[in-house]
């Protein structure tokens, strides 16, 4: 349920859900490790000792929130981490304050999941879309990072030019190929 933890030469315990802000894949992570706790119980002359690393952490988002908060505007350019990612979009913690980068913003390329481009933990840059202040959102994009993928086309791309893509949707009118990240070319159903 917890570890045991030397304070002083005194034997604490942790609850696991004591340990960090968000859960923990294996719980060796934290072994050996010295780290700061909160006292939440004293008692039983020291024999009865329960501690809290969330409880500093959590301060210590809060802090880094307001701090941030102070940064955000639209258009904004900020450093994040990947916190986590759901089959819509990935989650970016710009320090206490989290964001969401939708999956249509991730990347001019077309990405069937956030977890084809990203990984939990990945340093990232955001732009700031928008902010929705009432709910408390915060709308990014990492696309708006990497500039126009047709600027690219001229210098790449000619008629008559024969390529090798790749097929990313099908329409009863015929299918569209990805040529260059970014890019897509339509062949007609009379063109297959």
């Amino acid at each position: 349920g917890g570890y045991e933890v030397a304070v002083a030469g005194l034997r604490a315990f942790c609850p696991f859900s004591q340990i960090d802000t968000r859960r923990v894949e294996s719980s060796d992570v934290y072994l050996n490790q010295v780290l700061e706790f909160r006292v939440t119980r004293y008692g039983d002359n020291g024999r009865n000792i329960v501690l809290s690393r969330r409880q500093l952490l959590e301060e210590g988002a809060r802090k880094a929130a307001e701090e941030t908060r102070r940064k955000i505007v639209a258009g904004a350019v900020l450093p994040g981490t990947v916190s986590s990612l759901t089959d819509f979009g990935a989650f970016v913690d710009l320090g206490g304050i989290q964001g969401l980068v939708h999956l249509s913003e991730l990347s001019h390329s077309r990405a069937v999941k956030p977890a084809d481009l990203l990984k939990v933990g990945q340093e990232v840059s955001v732009k700031v879309l928008k902010i929705d202040a009432q709910n408390g959102k915060i709308a990014l994009s990492m696309k708006a990072l990497e500039g126009d993928p047709w600027a690219a086309v001229p210098g790449q791309l000619r008629e008559r030019q024969i390529v090798k893509g790749r097929i990313v949707r099908a329409m009863d009118f015929g299918v569209f190929v990805e040529l260059l990240p970014g890019v897509d070319g339509l062949l007609h159903l009379s063109e297959v």
